[in-house]
């Protein structure tokens, strides 16, 4: 045996299955042999459509004749079950929470509620499991925790680590000490991983509201004052959980959000170089162990927006503290995959959407052509890089007028967002045809590109959409035969050089969305794009949020069944 070539197809195929979904195609180019071994594995295109739709298997426990949740072919069918429920918005599954109104939040297989209390904010938690085991109305309880200790503002989790984060309220007659607690999601006790189980932020600053992030072993909280002239202006602070260690502070954040697992995007408010000039916003890239920013974003805005609101979901990390009593599902959202910030400028109503991978590729750029000037990585560095809006902004964003469009602070995941809307139409779409670019097939991607928007209100006020946008162009280069061309070819000879497969996430369809007002110096032009998925739906959700295979809506209080939280389960 002196080749690879010479080695039977099970440890060929055996050796694929354990490789991304990018080098599986890229394989499968090279040669007959083992494009057919791909063409004739349910596994392996099980790997490469999850992966087309932004998703990897949890668990490498799948095989071709019997697996957890079935065998490939059976878990392949359902996805086209799945993904064909999603184009529609017809879930196959919904359940119900019952809910009073108080914090709430979503993760990996469970919602999180609070319990009410008397003021001063909440000492209750219950957690309800998001599963499609069983065919109850009702999700399950899966945790409830009726007295936590002290008094809660804000908590978020991961299931991944069993972590549980509560921020305490803030007490006047205390200067308004900023108490973070770390607990087991499990158990509510101190988590054995933190050498710390209380942090203490830093600051003297008033505060009344909080938006806590967890990524891997960072856990970011921004502290402000919800009363104040500069809502949502704040105390960033950046820890390594386990350890204690304080990363990271600035007290002029307006919002924050993962770009990756080592990486914050920051929206700063910046003061002009003439103090009576008037406060300036910019986004800044931050990788986490720099003391400073290493790259700024331009912004095309005339005055700063206020009141201004970053939502995303957070990066993913391999599970590994997982409840055993709790079912996580076969799928999580795939790393390589895109994955969209949406930054609320309510002051000017708009929503500006924000590829990550874009931005993590200028960070890298940066970090490889700036030398730190003393050899410890967190020494400050004075090198900034300075994107103006056309250098960047038209190939990453989309700007979306919001004026009656409405959602969560829990509106993503991945590369999807979702929201509620009482425009009949919110989108004109348009599938990609790289020939033609007038073609409009809807039909091949069950959604359309973006081509424009219109902005007229239903002619019934009763009338209500639910809608999903979802900016992973995977899909849509598919539907442009750029994705996997050479798997339906067998011109390659044994040795390899068939044709080479376009993988390509960076090339973006010809899409151009142009859009003007007084708030911008210029006509703003959006190149990124998305497909739009829309429901009419018979009642009103307040809110609705977003989680892998669910959209949990919270029902109006004069609807027929009362308030709680509907869950619309999408996964088969």
């Amino acid at each position: 045996m002196n080749t690879f070539w010479d080695l039977p197809d099970e440890i060929i195929h055996y050796t694929l299955t354990v490789l991304p979904a990018r080098d599986i195609v890229t394989c499968a180019a090279t040669c007959k042999r083992l494009n057919n071994l791909l063409k004739g594995s349910s596994h392996l295109k099980l790997i490469v459509e999850l992966a087309v739709h932004g998703l990897r298997l949890r668990y490498l426990d799948v095989n071709e004749s019997d697996a957890n949740g079935g065998t490939a072919l059976q878990r392949l069918e359902a996805l086209g079950r799945s993904q064909a429920s999603w184009r529609s918005l017809k879930p196959p599954k919904t359940e119900f929470i019952p809910m009073d109104r108080v914090e709430y939040e979503i993760g990996a297989g469970l919602f999180g509620h609070a319990i009410p209390h008397a003021p001063g904010g909440f000492r209750g938690l219950q957690f309800h499991a998001l599963s499609v085991d069983t065919n109850a109305e009702e999700c399950r309880i899966w945790r409830t925790y009726n007295d936590v200790g002290i008094n809660v503002l804000d908590f978020s989790f991961d299931t991944n680590l069993d972590l549980l984060v509560l921020v305490e309220f803030p007490h006047d007659d205390e200067d308004f000490f900023k108490r973070v607690f770390l607990r087991t999601l499990s158990g509510n006790a101190s988590h054995p991983a933190a050498n710390n189980a209380v942090l203490v932020a830093p600051g003297e600053e008033a505060w009344d509201e909080c938006e806590i992030k967890i990524a891997g072993y960072y856990l970011a909280i921004m502290f402000y004052d919800n009363n104040t002239l500069n809502a949502n202006i704040g105390r960033l602070c950046l820890w390594n959980w386990q350890t204690g260690e304080l990363l990271y502070t600035c007290s002029s954040i307006g919002g924050y959000a993962f770009l990756s697992i080592d990486a914050i995007l920051l929206f700063v408010a910046k003061q002009q170089e003439d103090p009576e000039e008037q406060v300036y916003a910019e986004i800044e890239l931050l990788t986490i162990g720099s003391a400073k920013p290493r790259i700024r974003l331009s912004l095309p805005y005339k005055s700063p927006p206020r009141r201004v609101v970053v939502l995303s979901d957070r990066p993913i990390i391999e599970a590994s503290v997982i409840p055993n009593d709790l079912n996580l599902g076969p799928y999580v959202l795939d790393e390589s995959a895109e994955r969209v910030i949406l930054i609320q400028l309510f002051g000017h109503n708009h929503q500006l959407f924000i590829a990550c991978r874009p931005l993590i590729r200028l960070l890298k750029e940066a970090e490889a052509n700036i030398t730190p000037p003393t050899d410890d990585p967190s020494a400050a560095v004075t090198d900034q890089r300075l994107y103006e809006w056309s250098e960047w902004g038209p190939n990453s964003t989309f700007l979306m007028a919001a004026w009656n469009v409405w959602t969560s602070l829990r509106p993503m995941s991945g590369s999807k967002f979702c929201a509620m809307s009482d425009s009949k139409r919110l989108f004109d779409t348009m599938t990609f045809n790289p020939e033609n670019e007038n073609e409009a097939t809807l039909e091949e991607l069950g959604g359309g590109v973006i081509r424009s928007t219109y902005r007229g209100y239903s002619d019934t006020s009763d009338e209500y959409h639910l809608i999903v946008l979802d900016f992973n162009p995977r899909p849509i280069i598919r539907a442009a035969d750029l994705l996997r061309e050479s798997m339906d070819k067998d011109d390659g000879d044994e040795e390899g050089g068939g044709a080479a497969d376009e993988w390509s996430d960076t090339t973006p369809p010809r899409l151009r969305w142009e859009t003007n007002s007084e708030h911008f110096t210029e006509p703003i032009i959006c190149r990124l794009p998305f497909r739009v998925f829309q429901k009419k739906v018979t009642s009103q959700y307040e809110k609705v949020m977003l989680g892998v295979d669910h959209i949990i809506g919270m029902t109006a209080e004069e609807s027929p069944s009362g308030c709680c939280y509907d869950v619309l389960t999408f996964r088969y």
